[in-house]
Parts: C-alpha cells; structure tokens; sequence
C-alpha cells in the first residue's frame, strides 16, 4: 500500500536521517577513542606491573588472575598483555587482576567514571556502559 508523502515530510524525513546518522557516528568516534583509552592505559599498567614484580599466572602460587566479559575481550584482541591459557570449559585467557585494578584506577582518575569493572567476586572485568551516555569522555 502506497500512500503519497508530502513533498515537505519527506524533507523533514532526511533532516532526521541525515542528523541520526551524524549522532551515530559521533557516538562511534567516541566509543572508538574510548577504546583506544582502555588498551593505552593497560598496556601501560602491564608495565609498570612488570617492572615491580614478574608475573606468575601458572602452577601453584599463582597471584590472582581474572577473567574478561566478551566486549572487553573484543576491545583487547589485538593487545599484547600478559595472559596464561587454560584448558577446559570457560574463558580461555587469564589475565593478572594487578594490571587490571591499576588499570582501573587510572581510568577512573583520568575519566571521572568508573569504566572498568569487576564483578562481585572480582573474578572477572568488563566495561560498565555509562560512559556511553554521559558527557564527559577524553
């Protein structure tokens, strides 16, 4: 069923395209910059980390490792961080929690938000969203 459209709606329908679309990619610009924030800022905290004390993520007195949400580690892929692979059902990698809250830290006091967090048992890091929404960014 075709309905003929004012000349004039139609208009307004591509003002409302065209600045949804420049919303959309404002809003990727950010999240990508965001991104980029969250891998400097560990790549940096991994090697302060390193220059304190050398990293045991395997065998017996391991220090503490944690685990990434999907979205961290899809932002992560192609960063170079100290990690340990285990076998069996689960997430593959385990990363150092030190590197982690330091890295949290330090994004927190740069941001004013809270961008990386650990869930409850602080067994594993993901990116709290409300960045996305709010004002502030780097």
């Amino acid at each position: 069923m075709n309905v003929p459209v004012a000349p004039s709606s139609e208009a307004s329908l591509l003002i409302v395209t065209t600045s949804e679309k420049s919303i959309q990619q404002s809003r990727k610009k950010h999240e990508t910059q965001m991104f980029q924030l969250i891998r400097d800022t560990l790549i940096a905290s991994a090697g302060q980390e390193a220059q304190i004390q050398p990293f045991k993520l395997m065998g017996r007195g391991h220090e503490a490792r944690v685990t990434l949400s999907r979205q961290l580690a899809q932002v992560l892929r192609s960063v170079d961080l100290p990690c340990s692979r285990l076998s069996g059902y689960g997430p593959s990698f385990c990363y150092p929690a030190r590197v982690f809250e330091g890295a949290a830290a330090r994004l927190k006091e740069i941001t004013g938000l809270e961008i990386l967090v650990s869930s409850i048992d602080r067994s594993q890091y993901s990116i709290q969203g409300d960045w996305k929404h709010g004002s502030r960014g780097p």
